[in-house]
Parts: structure tokens; sequence; C-alpha cells
């Protein structure tokens, strides 16, 4: 009932009656502070932090009324998300002269004692931090950052970027605190963190209870290939019974090992796989059959897009028609039950044969990295005629998108309710949509949501393609609403996306 209170009052009301009763304040306080986005070190978020801040009971009797309020544990219990941006570590990581100023030593001794007999990081300044000017002091904001995550005891979701952090004493110190908001608790953690940084937080820390882990493995090119073959087995120690595993990397160590060692996870329901296949980031591609295979029957969604993928490079395109190979000879290990699949067009006709395989389960499909004809669009689509009301997301690349290519999926897949096409050649499109005059189109259709993106970069992988005209996209999406008028979805994105 309070809550149906909160949801109609301003934010100006409530802050006026949050003193009526204590249900109202704990609605207030929950919505205000579930979810905590670090973006920026600026005053609003500071102060946020030294609302959050946890000072033990000891401590409190030299702390001034003022300080009480702003110390007090049971705010930063309601925290059940937390997101702590690239952004927000870089500023703070901005200045590396700021973290070397020394200690006065009486301080710094004192400070340890505590820390020590405490077994709470060192308190530094911030027993009575004043927030003029703390954006300027990066190591109180540290100190601020480690006795804000003491008091996040219930959090639930949790998102960690960073460069580097391995820089400073206090950063490490700061890269160990994250430790601490790994409770049991948790069922989602998203981190995007060096392998050096990794090997710091993952060991030590195990959440039977997690259900998705996404993780993206930043450049780092002084890290041991070591580190990266370690990580395999601190994961599946770290989190052995998730449902969404997902692994992004940009380094550039070999994988293979990495994957070979993820132990078989038992409850694995949603796999996401995006490296680079070249021979020097994935040597043996059989790594990845493996890890199919043991959870062919468990897995519902799998994406294996390859990163920074160049059709000019022989040594990536070579690797995965040797993967795509392992698979058609493996065939009948491949997945059984899956409902997404996104996987590279490249080869078409072996794509088709493991589409095939899945034909009668799957309801979401994205095939990337090749232009499709109207043919081969029509040959892909033809693989679901017996369940076309099933399929309900469908995502293509394609050269061209005209009338004839919506009526054509109209017909085949009446049930489709989003689709995701992107166009090699965005100029002959909007002359074709723009020609055709609304009485002239016959498409009845259901379709809810239509994205249209432009081709992204030139045939080199490495220019970016030029943006179409304002004219063009104000009368693109003036047609296609005309020509599709279930769709419910009218947006309008610059350079190289148009929704509609």
């Amino acid at each position: 009932i309070w809550a149906l209170v909160v949801a109609h009052l301003s934010q100006t009301d409530l802050t006026a009656l949050v003193a009526v009763s204590r249900p109202l304040l704990q609605v207030v306080l929950d919505r205000r502070y579930r979810h905590f986005d670090w973006f920026v070190p600026d005053k609003n978020t500071l102060g946020r932090l030294l609302r959050l801040r946890y000072v033990r009971f000891q401590l409190k009797f030299n702390l001034s009324l003022k300080e009480r309020e702003f110390s007090d544990p049971f705010v930063a219990k309601r925290v059940k998300m937390m997101h702590v941006r690239e952004s927000f570590m870089r500023q703070l990581l901005r200045n590396p002269q700021a973290f070397e100023t020394p200690t006065p030593v009486v301080y710094g001794i004192v400070e340890r004692l505590y820390s020590f007999i405490s077994g709470l990081p060192p308190m530094g300044a911030t027993t009575h931090m004043q927030l003029d000017g703390l954006e300027d002091r990066p190591r109180d904001i540290v100190c601020l950052l480690e006795q804000a995550l003491l008091g996040m005891t219930n959090l639930r979701e949790v998102t960690f970027e960073s460069d580097s952090l391995v820089k400073h004493t206090d950063t490490l110190r700061l890269l160990g605190s994250f430790k601490r908001v790994f409770n049991p608790h948790l069922h989602t953690v998203t981190l995007n963190l060096t392998i050096t940084d990794l090997s710091s937080l993952l060991p030590g820390v195990a959440l039977p209870g997690l259900e998705e882990f996404d993780l993206t493995v930043k450049f780092d090119a002084s890290a041991a290939q070591e580190l990266l073959n370690n990580l395999g087995p601190t994961i599946t120690a770290f989190a052995p019974n998730i449902h969404i595993f997902k692994i992004h990397s940009w380094a550039h160590q070999d994988h293979t090992q990495f994957l070979t060692s993820l132990a078989p996870f038992s409850n694995l329901r949603s796999l996401s796989v995006a490296i680079q296949f070249s021979k020097q980031r994935l040597s043996d591609t059989s790594c990845l059959n493996q890890i199919l295979r043991q959870h062919r029957i468990t897995l519902h969604h799998l994406e294996l897009l390859p990163e920074s993928w160049d059709s000019k490079d022989k040594s990536q395109t070579s690797n995965w028609a040797l993967f795509l190979e392992q698979c058609l000879l493996d065939l009948d290990q491949w997945p059984t039950n899956l409902k997404t699949l996104a996987i590279p067009s490249t080869d078409l006709p072996t794509t088709m044969s493991l589409i095939r395989r899945v034909a009668n389960t799957l309801t979401c499909l994205r095939l990337t990295y090749r232009y499709l004809t109207y043919l081969e669009v029509a040959d892909v689509i033809d693989l679901f005629h017996h369940r076309a009301h099933d399929m309900q997301h469908l995502s293509l690349d394609v050269t061209l998108a005209t009338p004839n290519l919506f009526g054509l999926l109209a017909r085949k897949l009446p049930g489709l309710l989003s689709l995701t096409l992107v166009i090699e050649d965005a100029k002959s499109t909007m002359h074709s949509i723009l020609r055709t005059r609304p009485d002239e189109s016959d498409i009845s259709w259901n379709l809810f949501d239509l994205s249209i993106f432009n081709k992204k970069f030139r045939d080199d992988s490495i220019s970016i393609a030029a943006p179409m005209s304002f004219e063009f996209e104000e009368g693109l999406m003036a047609q296609l609403s005309y020509l599709l008028p279930s769709v419910f979805w009218l947006r309008e994105i610059r350079q190289i996306l148009y929704i509609a």
C-alpha cells in the first residue's frame, strides 16, 4: 500500500512526508538506494557514498549528529543492484600522483593498527569526511568506497568495469574490498576487467547460488598466458551452478586451455562466446565442441559470435570453417533443445545444416557476418515452414530490404514479433521503399518491432560507412509506417541505425 502511495507523490512531497511513518520511510529508502550507479565521482555520487558508508559502533561516540546520520549501515543494506562504471574508475585514477602522496608516519601506524584490530579497512580521513573538495582527493574516495562496500550485504546484482587496478596500493586494497560484496544472495555478476585483475578478484570466492555470470576480459598485453589458463578452474569453483554464462574476450592470449578447463555446469541454460577465431586466439576449436557436447541437453540459448570478424583474414575464416566441420561430423551431439541461436552465416550451407538440427525448437534466430540475398533468405526461413507461427524473433544481414522481402517474411513467418535487418546497400533499399506507394503493397502482418541498421563498415572492415542524409531517414521511417502499420515502435537514431 505504501509503495502505491509513494508512486503518486513527487520527490518534494516525499522529502516532506518521510517522517510521517516508519513504513513510508522504508519504502522511500528502498526506492532511493535500490540501484546505485557509480557513473562519475561527482558531488552527487560521493554524497550518496557518504550516506552509505559503514562505521563501527565503537567509533560512533566521537561523531557529530550529522556524521551519525551519514554512517548508518541500515541504508547500505538497501542497495540491491550496484554498477561501478569504467568512467568512474578512469576518472578516479586519472591522476596517479595523487596516490603517491606520503602518509604521515604516526597517522599511518595508527591507521594500520586500527585496521588490524577491527578487521575493517583503514578509516583514513573519512571518519570526519567533508564533501567539499572530495573529488580531488582520490585516496579519501577509495577509503570511502571501502567503507560503503562493507554495509552492502544484500546485493543481488553487481557490475564492475575498470581498467587495470594493479597500479597503486590503494586501488589494490579496493579490489580486495570488492570481494566482500560477493555474498550468498547474489544472482547476477558482470565483470569487465583485465586478466590480472580477475586473477586477483575471483580466487577464494564461492557463489553456489549465482545464476548469471557475464565476463568481459579486457586487453592486457602484459598478462601471462598462465593467468588466463587458470581462470577456467577459478570460474568453475566461483559459480558451479550458473544458468547463464557469457564470455567476451579482447585478450591476445590463446583461449583454448581456458575453455577446456571449464568444468561442466550442471544447470547451464544460456551460453555466449565472443572471442577472435584466429589460430593465435583459439588454437584448437574442439574445445568449443566439447562444451556444446557437455551441455547438449540443458542448453536453450547459444551465441557464437567471433570477435572482430574479417572475411579477408584467412586464419580466422579457416579456423571457423574447421569448427563448423567438426560440428557436422559430430552433429548428433549438437544441442537439441535450442530456443535461441546466434551464429555467423559465412558458410551458409553448413550453417543451415546446424539450424535444421534445431528447427523444431528455435523461436529466435540471428545470422550475421554475411549479407544474404533474397533467395538465400527464402531458403533460411523455409527451414521453419512446418512451424511458421512459432518463430518470434529474427535478425539477418541482407543485401537489400525491399517491399518484396517484407512480403516474403510476412507470408512465411506470420507469427514473427520482432525483425532486425542489417543492410549492405542502404541507399538502394531506401529508393526501393520510397518508390513503393502504400496502395501497391499488400503486406498483412502482425510484426510488432522492426529495426533496420545501415551497414556499419565498408568492405575493408575498418572504415566507418557514411551515414544517410536526414531526409532519407525521415522518408524511410514514414514510408515504413505506411507499409507495415502493425509495427508499434517508431524511433529514430542517427548515423548508422534506423529503427521503425
